[in-house]
């Protein structure tokens, strides 16, 4: 593995996203530097690697991506392949990759997002700086437009972000690449993406599969039914994500729900998970969650949550439990109490 260059690893080295109650720290990802002095620039940077090199390396991230083995510090190490091989533009891209990946995860979004772009500022400082990044003025551009491009895309001027990331990777081959899938989503969310682009956003799930945001975005605009698929897998991965409410208003939205309901909403399988610990834990305090939900309107998650709860009204303690959250509801929300007293008694 080689090393970051200055200016990344300055700028993102304090970047640490909270995912739920687990904190994910880029400071000592990239730690090991495998290229020996002989093998650096004057400089202080590893040579530049042969075409070959680079595609091999590149794409065996890329089948892990697409196996479902993202890790944090994949993007980070294919930042750093790419540097060395002159490819100062993607290089931002892939370090922006991995925090994308744990920010999608990130219980404090707008903290962390503002994280990230403070991250790319500096980039952008340091870059500017000649004598600190030690690089031709050209590669000094682009790693900056990449920033810059960057920003665009955290910040949703997508007409914007787009228009750059084209510029910078025009000659991009690889079709389900990170750059392409931010061009993607800025193509769709500025209403210029053609049906065959949207219809090529699904076909490049497998590298997707468990980022989450690649699931909101393609919820935003995936037609024929599969949107709430889009949305529900979204929620599934991160359900305290900084897009699980997003999802949550478009499953709402399909149900023919208010917007006002949406943070109710639960997926089938949150919904199995509330009813899993209850049981396994015997306790039904496990599904005061599920209380909200089964209050709305008829809705498929209402309807799925409230058969799947009438399998444990007549076992004890779930019996007792519903009898009492009927009587505590019952001058407040009769449609709640009216639903609970379905599933204890038919």
């Amino acid at each position: 593995m080689r090393r970051f260059s200055i200016a990344l690893a300055a700028a993102f080295s304090f970047v640490s996203l909270s995912c739920g109650t687990k904190t994910v720290s880029t400071d000592n990802v990239i730690v090991a530097d495998t290229a020996s002095n002989s093998e650096k620039s004057a400089a202080g940077f590893p040579v530049q690697l042969a075409a070959k090199d680079l595609e091999t390396e590149l794409a065996a991230i890329a089948e892990a991506e697409r196996s479902r083995s993202y890790q944090t510090g994949l993007g980070i190490n294919e930042s750093g392949i790419r540097e060395s091989a002159g490819d100062y533009a993607g290089a931002v891209i892939a370090a922006y990759k991995d925090l994308c990946w744990t920010y999608s995860y990130s219980s404090n979004g707008k903290e962390s997002a503002a994280s990230i772009k403070n991250g790319l500022e500096k980039i952008k400082a340091l870059y500017r700086d000649e004598k600190t990044s030690g690089i031709p003025d050209k590669d000094r551009e682009a790693a900056i437009a990449a920033a810059d491009a960057t920003i665009d895309f955290i910040e949703e001027r997508f007409e914007s972000a787009l228009k750059k990331l084209e510029m910078l990777f025009a000659n991009d081959k690889e079709p389900d690449s990170f750059s392409r899938w931010m061009r993607l989503v800025c193509a769709m969310e500025s209403g210029v993406a053609t049906n065959a682009e949207v219809s090529f956003y699904s076909a490049i799930r497998a590298r997707y599969e468990i980022l989450p945001a690649y699931w909101y975005f393609g919820a935003r605009h995936i037609k024929y039914g599969a949107a709430t698929g889009f949305a529900e897998r979204c929620i599934n991965l991160a359900p305290e994500g900084p897009y699980s409410s997003g999802a949550r208003a478009i499953l709402a939205e399909a149900s023919g729900l208010k917007q006002e309901n949406a943070k109710s909403i639960r997926s089938k399988n949150e919904i199995d998970e509330f009813i899993s610990r209850a049981v396994n834990n015997n306790d039904p305090s496990c599904l005061s969650e599920l209380l909200p939900l089964i209050s709305l309107a008829d809705n498929p998650y209402t309807l799925y949550a409230t058969g799947v709860l009438r399998s444990l009204a007549a076992r004890a303690p779930f019996n007792e439990w519903f009898n009492m959250q009927e009587k505590l509801v019952s001058k407040q929300d009769s449609r709640l109490a009216d639903r609970i007293r379905y599933i204890t008694r038919g």
